[in-house]
């Protein structure tokens, strides 16, 4: 729908439909002469577009106005003094019809309403009966076309900013964005259509046209039926994308499963050598097999130091000493042994009370393990 910038008439002049306009108005009011009845008039606020739903008590002068000419904007008058309702086109809406409306509802003096005031009222209203216009007119087309292609217009109507690769599919993947601006006309081949999606309601963009204007430009409408009418090809084009994402997909788990069984094979053979050599250490040195201990299964001090055993005796400098050996040997045969001066120390800086020097080194490293819990717990 064009732009059209429409005024209020300041005053009636003298010629055909502006002399019918004032006999039909003074007969319509309780005054007799135009000078007082024009002043039981006030605009109501309501506005109307063609025919488009207008008041019953107006079916049998469609597209008329109360003097009779063709008009395309209906303003709905109303006499205050009697009830009486009219339509007069935009030709004959009287600046004072409008000021006595913008005066009663802000509640002023109908001297403070300025002819600004008049010219803002009228572009408010007549921007607000052309949304409700087009609405009317092409609403239930263009809802069931822009859902029908919002899906696929964030998809197609993107530019690709970079390439960045995606451990999901195992390479590099295209990072797009919504087409902001449009590149061409949709008269040649390659234009590029800025995304439909983006500048009708997006959260993120300010100057939605849904929220700016209430209903689309023509550029915006005549993009969405020419997208509309290819929607099997981009439907199709979509689709392919995502079944050939899906095989990536697939390959790219199949891969991860066949690395991670490599690793796993991989994993046990470097165990399997690992502890060839510690059972080697352990028969050299006349030390029980220690190398299939689980430290988990352990105290904390004795599953560390088993772990720190097993890291030395992996370097072929290592000798361990005849503490150690009888400490590791302890371990692994489940026996206890005297416990040392560093848990002594740990128990007495954990509050331990009692006598330190009688424990086990199991004992004492259980004594630790629960003092330390309970000091998590705050107890």
């Amino acid at each position: 729908m064009e732009e059209v910038l429409i005024t209020p008439r300041r005053k009636l002049g003298t010629g055909r439909y502006d002399k019918k306009l004032i006999e039909r108005m003074v007969a319509l009011s309780v005054a007799d002469d135009y000078e007082e009845a024009h002043k039981e008039w006030m605009a109501t606020g309501n506005v109307y577009w063609g025919n488009m739903a207008l008041p019953e008590w107006w079916q049998d002068r469609e597209g008329e106005c109360l003097c009779g000419h063709k008009i395309v904007y209906h303003f709905e008058v109303e006499n205050t003094e009697n009830g009486e309702m009219i339509l007069v086109g935009s030709d004959h809406i009287n600046s004072y019809q409008i000021l006595r409306q913008i005066a009663l509802a802000q509640g002023i003096a109908e001297s403070m309403v300025t002819d600004e005031m008049i010219d803002e009222w009228m572009k408010v209203k007549v921007e607000s009966m052309k949304q409700t216009a087009w609405w009317h007119h092409n609403g239930t087309m263009f809802t069931t076309m822009f859902n029908d292609i919002k899906e696929y217009d964030v998809r197609v109507n993107v530019r690709v900013l970079k390439y960045e690769y995606d451990s999901r599919y195992g390479k590099n993947m295209p990072v797009t964005a919504l087409r902001k601006a449009g590149k061409g006309s949709a008269s040649q081949t390659d234009y590029q259509m800025a995304s439909i999606v983006w500048r009708w309601n997006h959260p993120d963009n300010p100057k939605a046209q849904i929220n700016t204007r209430g209903y689309p430009t023509d550029k915006l409408y005549n993009d969405l039926i020419a997208f509309w009418s290819r929607i099997s090809q981009f439907r199709e084009q979509c689709e392919k994308e995502d079944e050939k994402n899906a095989h990536l997909l697939s390959v790219a788990e199949k891969h991860k499963v066949l690395r991670e069984i490599a690793a796993n094979m991989i994993q046990e053979e470097k165990d399997k050598i690992v502890n060839s050599i510690l059972d080697e250490k352990a028969d050299y040195y006349g030390l029980p097999n220690f190398s299939l201990i689980d430290p988990q299964t352990l105290p904390l001090w004795e599953a560390n130091f088993l772990r720190d055993m097993r890291n030395k005796f992996m370097q072929n400098w290592f000798e361990p000493s005849e503490n150690q050996m009888r400490t590791l040997a302890g371990i692994v045969n489940g026996e206890d042994t005297p416990s040392t001066w560093k848990q002594h120390n740990y128990l007495k800086k954990l509050g331990y009370e009692g006598d330190v020097y009688s424990l086990g080194r199991k004992e004492a490293s259980s004594l630790i393990d629960s003092l330390l819990e309970k000091a998590k717990r705050g107890e």
